[in-house]
C-alpha cells in the first residue's frame, strides 16, 4: 500500500477518493484551507482516525503547498492526487477567483512536489471533460472529442459562472502540462477528465442549499421545482457518477506510463443522461415523494436528438480501465435521493 496526498479533501469527489483509498489500506493525507473544513473531513471519515488533515495556504499564493509538502517529506509520499480547484456559484472577479486561482494552485502543488517530495512517482490531477470538448461546437454532430483533444473555444467568463469554471479547468490543465514539459520533474502526470459529476455526497447534508453545482439538479427536483415542468437538459449530457470518477482516480495511480509524445489523460464518462429520465427514476423509486415530483405526463428535459450535438470517443479510457464496473444513471439517482430525501420529508 502507498502513501497518498489528496488536495482539497473537503470536496465532493475528494471525499469519495479518500474513502476508497482508506478502504484499500493506503496511508492518506489530505489538505483543506480552514479548520472548519478540517473538522468536516474528520467527521466524514471518522471510521479512519489515521487520516491526517493538514491546512494549506490560499491558492493565490505561489507557496500555498510548500509547508504541507515540507511537513510530509519524511513520509516519502508515493502519489499526489490534486483534486483541489476553486468553485462557487457567484464570482465577483471570475478571472482572479476562478482562472488565476486554479492555475496558481496547479503551479504551487507541482512546484512543491518537485522541491520537497522526490519520492512521488506520479501526480493524478482532477480535470474535466470541458478541457477536451469545445463549447462553440456543442451543436456540431461532426465534432468528436477524445482523450487527446483540447478545448479551443473562447468562452466569455463573465457571461455565466459555469464558463468561468470551464476556462479555469482548461487553463489549469494547460499549466500542468506546461510544467511537465518545462521542468521535467521526476514524477509523471495523469489527468482525469470526467463528465458532469453526480452522485450521493458523503458528508451529512442538512440543507439542499449545501449541494455543489452538479447537485443543483437534485436540489431542484426535491424542492418541487420540476413539479409542473422539467428543466431543459441542455446540449451537455455527458455525466459521470462520482463513485466512478473516484475509482478512475485510484486506477490512474497505477496505469502504465504514457508512450513517448503521448499524454496520459482519462475520459471516464459513465454515459449520457437527461433530466426527463432522472425525474422518471425518482418517481418510480420514491412514490412517497409524489407530491413534489413531476408526474408521468409532465414534459421537458428530454434527451436532445443525437444528430444535433457533438460526440465523444473514450475508447482509450475504456481499455485502460478494463474491468471497471460503471454505475447506471438510475442507480446514481436513487442512491443520491436516498441520502438527501431527509431534507424534504
Amino acid at each position: 500500500m502507498g502513501k497518498i496526498l489528496v488536495t482539497g479533501g473537503s470536496g465532493f469527489m475528494a471525499g469519495h477518493i479518500i474513502q476508497r483509498l482508506l478502504a484499500a489500506g493506503h496511508v492518506v493525507f489530505t489538505t483543506v484551507r480552514s479548520e472548519d473544513k478540517a473538522a468536516q473531513v474528520r467527521t466524514t471519515h471518522a471510521a479512519h482516525p489515521s487520516l491526517r488533515v493538514l491546512l494549506s495556504g490560499d491558492f493565490v499564493r505561489p507557496d500555498a503547498f510548500d509547508s504541507v509538502l515540507a511537513q510530509l517529506a519524511p513520509e516519502r509520499l508515493d502519489v499526489v492526487l490534486h483534486t483541489a480547484s476553486p468553485f462557487q456559484f457567484d464570482w465577483s472577479d471570475p478571472q482572479t477567483q476562478a482562472v488565476d486561482a486554479a492555475v496558481n494552485g496547479v503551479k504551487s502543488i507541482f512546484a512543491a512536489v518537485a522541491a520537497h517530495a522526490p519520492s512521488v512517482r506520479r501526480v493524478v490531477m482532477t480535470s474535466s471533460f470541458a478541457v477536451l470538448t469545445n463549447e462553440n461546437r456543442v451543436f456540431d454532430p461532426t465534432f468528436v472529442y477524445d482523450e487527446q483533444s483540447w478545448n479551443a473555444g473562447t468562452a466569455d467568463i463573465n457571461i455565466f459562472d459555469g464558463f468561468a469554471y470551464l476556462v479555469s479547468k482548461v487553463s489549469a490543465e494547460r499549466a500542468a502540462w506546461a510544467f511537465m514539459e518545462e521542468r521535467k520533474p521526476s514524477f509523471d502526470l495523469v489527468t482525469v477528465c470526467q463528465g458532469t459529476t453526480f452522485g450521493p455526497p458523503l458528508h451529512h447534508v442538512t440543507s439542499l442549499s449545501e449541494l455543489n453545482f452538479s447537485g443543483r439538479w437534485v436540489a431542484g427536483l426535491l424542492r418541487g421545482e420540476w413539479k409542473t415542468e422539467i428543466p431543459s437538459t441542455g446540449p451537455t449530457t455527458e455525466w459521470t457518477d462520482v463513485r466512478d470518477a473516484a475509482e478512475a482516480h485510484l486506477r490512474a495511480m497505477d496505469l502504465p506510463p504514457a508512450p513517448p509524445g503521448h499524454r496520459r489523460r482519462l475520459l471516464p464518462i459513465t454515459g449520457r443522461g437527461c433530466h426527463h429520465d432522472m425525474a422518471r427514476f425518482a418517481r418510480d423509486h420514491f412514490p412517497e415523494l409524489a407530491h413534489i415530483l413531476p408526474g408521468p405526463d409532465v414534459k421537458g428535459g428530454e434527451m436532445p436528438p443525437e444528430d444535433q450535438f457533438c460526440k465523444f470517443n473514450n475508447t482509450e479510457t475504456l481499455k485502460l480501465l478494463e474491468g471497471m464496473q460503471w454505475t447506471s444513471l438510475e442507480t446514481c439517482v436513487v442512491d443520491t435521493i436516498k441520502v438527501l430525501k431527509h431534507c424534504v420529508v
